[in-house]
């Protein structure tokens, strides 16, 4: 079995799968903030789109993580705490307050963890259907 010629650590692994996070959920924010100016109140879709935005953006960083350390869900888990704590930092930037309560802001910032790791599941799957299609091929 031929080994890559470069090999990243776990740790380097769950850490460019940010870059991912960030990327994703950057452009669907964007979309996002463009489907709710064209809605009659946009106030009410903030909330919903913004969490929507955070745990696609989670879940592409957990596949991104699965692709480039070949683990399984641990690199989503490990994702997930690190987008959960960059979110979590983001949230001390002093802008206007939310409407959202203490308690319902920390059962978000808990759902980017399963965000994560569901996005290793289906990286994972992913990864093992690739393999298999290539055994067929040989």
């Amino acid at each position: 079995m031929k080994k890559p010629t470069h090999e990243r650590g776990f740790l380097v692994s769950c850490l460019l799968a940010q870059s991912v996070w960030l990327v994703v959920s950057a452009v669907l924010l964007l979309i996002f903030c463009a489907i709710a100016v064209s809605a009659e109140d946009p106030a009410r879709l903030i909330t919903p789109l913004s969490l929507c935005a955070l745990y696609l953006g989670a879940s592409s960083a957990g596949i991104a993580a699965v692709k480039l350390s070949g683990d399984g869900i641990l690199s989503g888990l490990v994702s997930g705490v690190i987008s959960a704590m960059l979110t979590l930092s983001l949230s001390y930037v002093p802008f206007p307050a939310s409407s959202v309560e203490l308690p319902m802001k920390a059962v978000f910032m808990l759902l980017i963890l399963p965000a994560g790791v569901v996005g290793s599941l289906i990286g994972k799957k992913r990864n093992s259907a690739a393999k298999s299609l290539k055994k067929m091929h040989r």
